[in-house]
């Protein structure tokens, strides 16, 4: 649940924005003045509301916005002052709301800034265990990112759960030219599908107010796009094609300035063509790819990791330095790590919780009594498509008709990479096929 502080005046809008809130499902503690608002853990928040008759008598907004790494802050109840609300915003408020707001106006601006800062920000540094490691495929994507970051190419992102794909989403935004501008999240799987339209792209009472028109200037994240609605699926690939989303017809429109990274845990090429995913979609989606392998395919990088997930768990709390135990590294090393990153991130704050010496043993990985093969089959994976399963199915997809080094770029790997996965797999190389167009 996201938590929420309102700070009011006594003569404010009174309990009834808390009520409307707390409806809808947020967590809001009230403050009745700007001195006992002052003594708030701010941090601890995910968004801040504050009484414009606050801002304006003892200007609190000024001391809540100067403070650093403060959750994002709303001015509500303020009147129509042009001024009062160009100040607010130039100080760093994420919206202004006036007296006359209605709930769905304050709700939509409460979403709004929060998308903007999403939760996981709260640590940020555990966004660098999600691109670390020294094998190859992580070497090779840390080069990706550094080459296709600065670009305005759309980028889709394919991996197991807990692989770190919103971790990787964040970095290639941090690596873009529009990093100086937010990047808007929209979770398509937690979102209610009878809500993801509106929230996306706002509503006849509101226009402008949704998600897309958020990110104007920045960058639009879709995670798990491929929960989306078809009905919706077909008005955004509509959208950023340049066309009128709202009516479908066809008539121009100019096309939204903003950079479109969207995460799938499923094969969105085979769900095309199962008829389950819009494929004119899928090709606004589809300037590059990046792979991201699951934990037992970059095994060279697991005791590394795991070494610096629980010095990273130590130091958050106060411990001295850690180390693990050979026998800890063997049973780290075999697991197959169903959960990828995710899992053994929360398997090394664990230990480090619960470690009163200066070593980690197997008894405190929790782990080493659920041992299953390090490469798990079909069954065990359930029906969504392993990395490999998706190498194969998009070589043979489209080898035909582009060249190796276009479907290395493609893919997100080197040449001689592809090479290397197309011996392993079987894949040999077709010598029949119409070349795709050089590049200039």
């Amino acid at each position: 649940m996201r938590s929420l502080l309102y700070v009011r005046s006594p003569s404010g809008p009174g309990p009834g924005l808390p009520q409307i809130l707390e409806d809808n499902g947020y967590e809001v503690a009230s403050a009745d003045s700007s001195s006992s608002a002052s003594r708030a853990d701010y941090k601890r928040f995910d968004c801040i509301l504050v009484d414009a008759q606050v801002v304006s008598r003892e200007q609190l907004l000024d001391r809540v916005i100067d403070r650093s790494n403060l959750p994002p802050v709303i001015v509500v109840g303020g009147g129509n002052d042009v001024r009062q609300a160009v100040h607010a915003m130039q100080q760093g408020a994420a919206d202004y709301l006036p007296l006359a707001a209605s709930a769905d106006e304050l709700l939509t601006a409460v979403r709004k800034a929060l998308a903007a800062k999403p939760e996981w920000m709260a640590d940020r540094s555990q966004a660098l265990f999600a691109v670390a490691g020294t094998s190859r495929v992580m070497v090779e994507l840390r080069q990706r990112i550094a080459k296709v970051g600065p670009t305005d190419a759309s980028i889709l992102i394919e991996g197991e759960s807990g692989t770190g794909k919103v971790f990787l989403a964040h970095a290639i935004h941090a690596a873009s030219r529009r990093n100086h501008a937010p990047l808007i999240t929209a979770n398509c799987a937690a979102i209610p599908k009878s809500l993801i339209e509106a929230e996306l792209f706002g509503t006849a009472a509101g226009p402008g107010s949704g998600l897309v028109e958020t990110a104007n200037g920045g960058t639009l994240f879709l995670e798990d796009v491929d929960d989306l609605p078809p009905l919706v699926q077909r008005r955004l690939a509509l959208l950023l094609r340049g066309k009128d989303s709202q009516s479908g017809d066809g008539a121009a429109a100019k096309p939204p300035n903003l950079r479109v990274l969207a995460t799938s845990h499923r094969n969105l090429s085979q769900l095309v063509e199962d008829g389950r995913f819009n494929g004119d979609l899928l090709h606004s989606l589809h300037d590059a790819i990046f792979l991201l392998p699951p934990l037992r395919e970059r095994k060279e990088d697991i005791i590394e990791l795991a070494q610096d997930l629980l010095n990273h768990a130590g130091r958050k709390l106060g411990k001295r330095p850690l180390k693990i135990s050979s026998e800890a590294r063997a049973v780290l090393f075999t697991y197959h790590w169903p959960s990828n990153v995710r899992e053994l991130t929360n398997v090394m704050e664990r230990a480090a919780i619960l470690c009163n010496s200066e070593s980690v043993g197997t008894n405190l990985l929790a782990i080493h009594s659920k041992q299953r093969p390090a490469s798990p089959t079909a069954s065990e994976e359930g029906d969504q498509p392993s990395l490999e399963a998706y190498f194969v199915s998009f070589v043979l997809q489209h080898q035909d008709h582009l060249t190796e080094t276009e479907l290395a770029e493609k893919l997100g790997i080197s040449r001689k990479s592809l090479w290397e996965r197309r011996q392993r797999l079987n894949i040999p190389r077709t010598k029949t096929r119409k070349r795709g167009p050089r590049r200039p």
